[in-house]
């Protein structure tokens, strides 16, 4: 039986980005200008903007906002809580929760209004901290309900790569993370995607050549790993037991529990 599969990361080429001041000012380009990461696009009273993508100028908006035509990688979240969020990207390196809280304190002077990967997974005290230094929002591999929970109850930006319970991060997406970080990156919870700008310069072929980018319909089978979008086990990853006929028995990795899942109710997972 063939299913859609969730493409982990793909390359968008000539998409349009809009950045807006975030209070009336003024504009520093024109139409048909050229803008790379650090260009300053516009001033207000409360500071400058930078364009934060590469690009052209397509249109503007006088003294608010310009439409810049782009390219960008997108990671695809599985779940995430719903808020729109931009920042600068900050990677760790896959630690452990006692580790994680060691890199919140070494950098809580410079966490606020970042989007920050913590790793693998995140703990409630961890997402706690995180909040507590004013972080932007936060992407993981994975974590438990009571944590996603919190984060939607508090309108703070919360991402899943992998999906509920202890669900290990892609080593596609982390190497993109690793690789483009710093960056700053835009993040839709309801569109589920975690937009990294790229330069005219980025090497496709090279960079896809080592990470193959996913299918887009799979065969699954007995032990797939498949993701579920039914209630109440939606956003629950798990491995398929038996096929019979439009249902699928799943057994779900973090509690154990044996569900069934109508089609098209699920995703497969490489």
């Amino acid at each position: 039986m063939y299913i859609p599969c969730i493409q982990k990361a793909s390359y968008k080429k000539d998409i349009f980005m809009e950045r807006t001041l975030p209070e009336k000012g003024s504009l520093e380009v024109s139409v048909g200008d050229e803008v790379r990461s650090f260009t300053e696009l516009g001033r207000t009273s409360s500071g400058v903007l930078l364009s934060g993508v590469w690009g052209i100028v397509e249109d503007i908006v006088p003294d608010q906002a310009a439409l810049i035509r782009t390219f960008a990688v997108d990671l695809h979240l599985l779940v995430s809580t719903a808020p729109y969020i931009e920042g600068e990207l900050i990677v760790f390196p896959n630690p452990s929760d006692l580790i994680q809280k060691q890199y919140f304190d070494k950098f809580s002077y410079s966490l606020e209004d970042k989007v920050v990967y913590t790793g693998n997974n995140v703990s409630l005290d961890i997402l706690k901290i995180a909040e507590s230094y004013g972080v932007a929002g936060i992407l993981t591999g994975g974590c438990n309900r009571k944590t996603f929970d919190y984060a939607r109850e508090r309108n703070l930006f919360l991402g899943l790569f992998s999906g509920f319970g202890n669900s290990r991060t892609p080593d596609i997406i982390f190497d993109v993370l690793n690789d483009l970080s710093t960056r700053t990156v835009f993040v839709s919870g309801e569109e589920r995607y975690v937009r990294i700008p790229v330069s005219p310069e980025f090497d496709v072929k090279e960079w896809f050549g080592h990470h193959k980018p996913d299918v887009v319909f799979r065969d699954i089978k007995r032990g797939s790993r498949v993701l579920v979008l039914q209630n109440p086990w939606f956003g629950e990853s798990g491995h398929v037991l038996e096929i019979v006929g439009g249902v699928v028995i799943v057994k779900l990795s973090g509690i154990g529990n044996t569900i069934e899942v109508n089609i098209p109710n699920i995703f497969a997972i490489n």
